[in-house]
């Protein structure tokens, strides 16, 4: 089954109504009095915060849970709940082919859950959701690019090594798994993908896996793949820490209820 972002979230959302949150919500208002008059009902709360109320007193609820989510996983939830529907407006706007859509949801969510669990409230005290917005949308397409950008290299780089070592990028592949750079699974989903040009998302149902979970497999492989292959400038192909990151926690946290397991975590992945 392909991942469905929305619905997953809200799948995960009636779970965590059903279980921990109610609870988890009225003891942060023990403390954060911003919450009180919601204390007793989170779907209010969320109701509230996607509403048309003034941002200042959006903010007062956001600046609470933030502040509350760099330690509770469970509190990032909420904040990233009330948010879902502008990452839907957010996706519309800047998935042009279908092909991207699951790699790019991977991303914005995977971000999204990285910068509310650690907003920096000192500097940006204002306009909270609105700036999530904005920080979540830069990071995803900057990384989406820089990827898309080495794995063209890395296909052209493939081509040509393998072309001047009169061989093939079977063979080229065959001889990084021999010696160990990368497993024979590893260079299959790369020679599939890279070369043959089947779409991870296919690769992904076929195996009964999420999709981030292969984009990140992938993404670790290529990475051992360039060292193998000599690659002069590692740094510059390397993808980023917060690619890896943020697809790491999509891969560990977006499961097949999206975000079930991240109510369980103390830290994102």
């Amino acid at each position: 089954m392909l991942f469905e972002p929305v619905s997953s979230l809200d799948q995960d959302w009636q779970r965590l109504l059903r279980g921990p949150l109610p609870a988890r919500l009225r003891a942060w208002a023990d403390h954060e009095p911003a919450l009180a008059p919601f204390a007793a009902d989170p779907v209010r709360l969320i109701a509230f915060l996607r509403g048309s109320a003034p941002a200042a007193a959006k903010d007062e609820l956001l600046v609470a849970l933030v502040r509350i989510a760099a330690d509770e996983p469970l509190a990032a939830r909420v904040v990233l709940e009330a948010i879902v529907p502008g990452m839907a407006r957010l996706a519309e706007r800047i998935i042009f082919d279908a092909r991207d859509r699951d790699e790019l949801w991977a991303l914005l969510l995977g971000h999204a859950w990285q910068l509310i669990r650690r907003y920096p409230l000192a500097r940006r005290p204002g306009r909270i959701a609105a700036n999530l917005l904005l920080e979540v949308r830069r990071a995803a397409l900057s990384d989406f690019s820089r990827d898309r950008r080495a794995g063209r290299e890395l296909t052209q780089q493939h081509c040509s090594l393998a072309t001047s070592s009169s061989g093939d990028v079977d063979a080229l592949l065959g001889r990084a798994v021999t010696a160990g750079a990368i497993s024979a699974e590893d260079a299959e989903l790369i020679l599939r993908t890279r070369i043959d040009g089947i779409s991870m998302t296919r690769l992904a149902a076929e195996a009964g896996i999420p999709y981030h979970t292969l984009n990140v497999r992938r993404l670790r492989a290529e990475r051992r793949l360039l060292v193998f292959l000599g690659d002069p400038r590692p740094a510059r192909r390397r993808v980023n820490s917060g690619m890896r990151s943020a697809s790491t926690a999509a891969a560990s946290g977006l499961h097949s209820s999206a975000v079930g397991a991240f109510d369980a975590e103390t830290t994102p992945a």
